[in-house]
């Protein structure tokens, strides 16, 4: 509202940019984890003792990495301004649970039997299902981030100032009269 169709666009396509960068940046971290476990396997030769190295250094930059981009679609993609505070909760949860996942769906597909009945299609399932499983991340994230900053704010949520505000139709009948 007051921005016109002009604003209406260029916040699409902010948020659209802001995606992008979060696939650019999801790809980069898997760029990262394959480089990590070829040097792994290139050094597991020469040095047997670091190996475990690599494998804790990949589970950080993956954590990492992954909180940073929770936290960074929290952050720009409401039309609020939330505190990093509990930005940083909600994507620190986000990310436990996508590694745990990651770590979950990974470990199935390295034990399965690829010739199975389904074969191809079986692995479209996994593929659908973590699909599934990291939009239902991100909901209850940001679900969490919500009931968080609510339960522990001193102060109320700042809104944009093109944001428009729609209560709730239990609190519309308990402002009217009876």
């Amino acid at each position: 509202p007051g921005k016109g169709l002009w604003g209406f666009i260029t916040s699409r396509l902010f948020s659209l940019l802001i995606l992008l960068l979060i696939g650019l940046l999801f790809i980069l971290s898997l760029i990262a984890g394959i480089l990590l476990n070829m040097a792994d396997a290139f050094f597991a030769d020469l040095f047997g003792e670091i190996i475990p190295l690599f494998q804790w250094l990949d589970f950080i930059l993956s954590f990492a990495i992954v909180t940073l981009l929770f936290a960074i679609l929290i952050k720009y993609l409401p039309s609020v301004k939330i505190e990093w505070r509990y930005i940083l909760t909600g994507a620190i949860i986000m990310s436990v649970l996508f590694n745990l996942g990651k770590f979950v769906i990974g470990y199935y597909l390295s034990k399965s039997n690829h010739s199975s009945v389904y074969g191809a299609a079986g692995s479209l399932v996994i593929l659908l299902f973590w699909i599934y499983y990291s939009s239902l991340i991100f909901f209850f994230g940001a679900e969490f981030t919500q009931v968080y900053r609510k339960k522990f704010a001193d102060k109320p949520l700042n809104l944009d100032k093109n944001v428009l505000k729609i209560t709730k139709v239990t609190e519309q009948l308990k402002g009217s009269p009876s």
